[in-house]
């Protein structure tokens, strides 16, 4: 019992400080080309365009630059 009990505090001390030693990826940030902005690429609205992909950072910004065009 004493055993089970153990490994279950090393296991919930390792979930704590996962964070802290080991440190997490940086976010790839991709540049809206309408306005600019630096945005993460997980959350970034994407489109094709002339064969390429776009990020942008919301659909306003995609709808402005597609017009543009």
């Amino acid at each position: 019992m004493r055993y089970l009990l153990l490994a279950l505090l090393v296991y919930l001390l390792y979930r704590l400080l996962k964070g802290k030693i080991v440190p997490k990826e940086p976010e790839e940030l991709v540049k809206d080309p309408h306005c600019g902005t630096y945005i993460p690429k997980k959350t970034a609205l994407r489109a094709k365009v002339d064969g390429k992909t776009l990020y942008f950072c919301s659909r306003k910004c995609m709808q402005k630059y597609k017009e543009r065009e």
